[in-house]
């Protein structure tokens, strides 16, 4: 089976806090947090099934990153959760882009000295892989990564 890379992540759709990605093996959903307008937002147009559901499928996912896999594989244990592999290629493709955005920032700060780009300036804010647990009915972090030691911020 081909490894994934870095370069093999292609955005394609954003929405409110969600960002997707297409691979060749399916598509990354990124849930970036959210401010808190956008929270009370979300929390009127979501259909609650239950007290707690607005919290365990859209709060637990905020800062997450989940995988879809396009390949018929659904009745296995390992559908739609994160390798190690290719968590550090999704990564290692948003080091890249963030990267490059803060160049053309310093850039353009650079070029017109009177105009204060300073707050387009930011931190790299990684994700943590997440998956729903169909058990707890709610998004979980990988275990392999809460036992990396790695924080996302």
């Amino acid at each position: 089976m081909r490894s994934i890379t870095a370069s093999d992540f292609q955005w394609y759709c954003s929405y409110m806090n969600s960002t997707w990605y297409k691979w060749f093996g399916g598509e990354a959903e990124l849930h970036r947090p959210m401010e808190q307008h956008l929270i009370d937002y979300r929390r009127s147009i979501f259909n609650h099934a239950s007290g707690d559901s607005f919290e365990r499928c859209v709060l637990d996912a905020q800062n997450g990153v989940t995988i879809h896999r396009s390949y018929n594989a659904q009745n296995s244990e390992n559908y739609n959760r994160w390798t190690q592999a290719e968590y550090a290629a999704f990564v290692g493709h948003l080091t890249a882009n963030w990267e490059s955005g803060q160049a053309h920032i310093r850039m353009c700060i650079a070029r017109d000295p009177d105009i204060d780009y300073s707050s387009l300036l930011e931190p790299l804010n990684l994700p943590r892989p997440i998956y729903w647990h169909q058990e707890h009915a709610r998004y979980e972090t990988e275990e392999w990564f809460e036992r990396s030691g790695l924080i996302a911020a």
